[in-house]
């Protein structure tokens, strides 16, 4: 019985959910793909209770997943709320263009070029700390992650140029924008040397999600401007979805070339490849502590919220917060960074009734998906920056929430700077 109602308020209502939204041909949003990973992220564990005889899994398995979905709908139910806060509804209306001619498009370029380039520092620390260009190639899943900087102000330095990196996505979708606008000869060009250096970038990040983000983000963009016809947008859909396995064992096999892993085969590793990011597995470890365990009681909460403040500023700013800490309570590996979801998060530190503030995080999310309805600046930023962020939100919580924010704000800074650059008036005396 308990089994049937968790398969009826877990999967069939989210999975319904979600048809009809793709009936409404709401292809690209928050929504919408919030209710794809939960369901990708879901499934698995679900087969497990499903499929398996009862001592294959333990009541915190079935707790996982009752605390996951009751997540989903809390921050559904925010998103509900979102429609009715006068202040989104205020800063999300439609504004006139605001980059229209051939200087307005020239600094933008030079300013995603700077986005695309941000990320070589890192790149050479990375070579660096692998002894060589040559061991970082042969050793890439050694050093995915990290700075590798241990000066404390090399690193801040680093990791700001990361975040100003970050944005090159949503840059290069304003710029190709601006460039419909303009139509300068010459431009075509520029752009494209743009797109290629960015797809270089997104390969040598390693990251599969930024890569898929990366399709979707530009499919998204363009049928914003000209849209496809329905038939070539669902399929396009359909098939990413389909490169998403592929994609994911890929990913696992680059780590027994590069990082010393165990061969995987692609049966072995079918749950890893069904939920890639392992929502729920971590969060059954996270409940079986969380029945023992003290919370966190918001302990370097405000690190989480505040983390682009560097170290040689705030120097009593705690070494671990964030995902790492929660993995740290819950005896979970630290030297790399899991997802124990935004819900597992707050559950760690203010227990079961911190799962409640997952309606804020639905409230951000209507805000997010509004302001893709606004002027190109706004428009840009969804798809190329709030929409992609939309798993690390889900899987890496507050801190991963407050990096989006962050890096919105720094892009209408990047592109209000740009903005007031185009407009200048430059007069040449004779």
């Amino acid at each position: 019985m308990v089994v049937a109602l968790l398969s009826v308020f877990g999967l069939l209502i989210p999975g319904l959910g979600l048809v009809v939204l793709v009936l409404r041909e709401e292809y690209f949003s928050i929504r919408a793909l919030s209710l794809v990973i939960y369901l990708i992220e879901a499934f698995p564990g679900y087969v497990k209770i499903i499929f398996n005889e009862s001592s294959e899994y333990s009541i915190y398995d079935v707790n996982a997943l009752i605390v996951y979905g009751a997540a989903i709908y809390l921050i559904f139910l925010g998103y509900s709320l979102s429609r009715h806060i006068t202040l989104i509804r205020a800063s999300t209306k439609a504004t006139q263009a605001v980059f229209v001619n051939n200087r307005s498009f020239l600094i933008l370029w030079f300013l995603t070029l700077l986005a695309t380039l941000a990320t070589l520092p890192i790149l050479i620390a990375k070579a660096e700390a692998a002894g060589g260009w040559d061991n970082l190639i042969t050793n890439l899943y050694h050093f995915r992650y990290g700075t590798f900087n241990e000066d404390t102000q090399s690193n801040a330095w680093n990791v700001l140029s990361g975040l100003y990196g970050t944005l090159s996505g949503a840059l290069i979708l304003l710029l190709y924008g601006t460039y419909t606008k303009v139509r300068a000869q010459g431009f075509k060009l520029l752009f494209f040397v743009l797109a290629v250096c960015l797809v270089l970038v997104t390969f040598m990040a390693l990251n599969r999600s930024s890569f898929i983000f990366l399709i979707l983000s530009i499919l998204g963009f363009k049928h914003s401007i000209s849209p496809f016809s329905r038939t070539k947008m669902r399929a396009a859909i359909f098939a990413l979805f389909l490169s998403i396995m592929p994609l994911n064992y890929a990913h696992q096999y680059l780590y027994f070339l590069t990082a010393g892993w165990d061969e995987p085969t692609f049966i072995g590793s079918l749950e890893a490849l069904q939920g890639p990011q392992g929502h729920i597995q971590t969060l059954t470890t996270i409940l079986r502590v969380s029945a023992y365990a003290e919370p966190l009681h918001e302990e370097a909460f405000a690190e989480s919220i505040l983390f682009f403040v560097p170290r040689f500023f705030w120097t009593s700013k705690a070494d671990i917060y964030g995902t790492t800490l929660v993995q740290e309570w819950a005896r979970l590996p630290t030297h790399y960074q899991m997802a124990p979801t935004t819900g597992g998060e707050l559950l760690a530190h203010f227990g079961y009734l911190g799962i409640t503030l997952s309606i804020l995080v639905g409230i951000l999310f209507g805000w997010f998906d509004k302001l893709k309805h606004g002027n190109e600046v706004n428009r840009a930023a969804f798809y190329g920056l709030l929409l992609p962020r939309t798993l690390v939100n889900l899987g890496m919580g507050v801190s991963a929430i407050s990096i989006t924010i962050f890096q919105y704000l720094l892009f209408l800074g990047v592109t209000s700077m740009a903005n007031a650059l185009s407009r200048v008036k430059v007069k040449v005396r004779h």
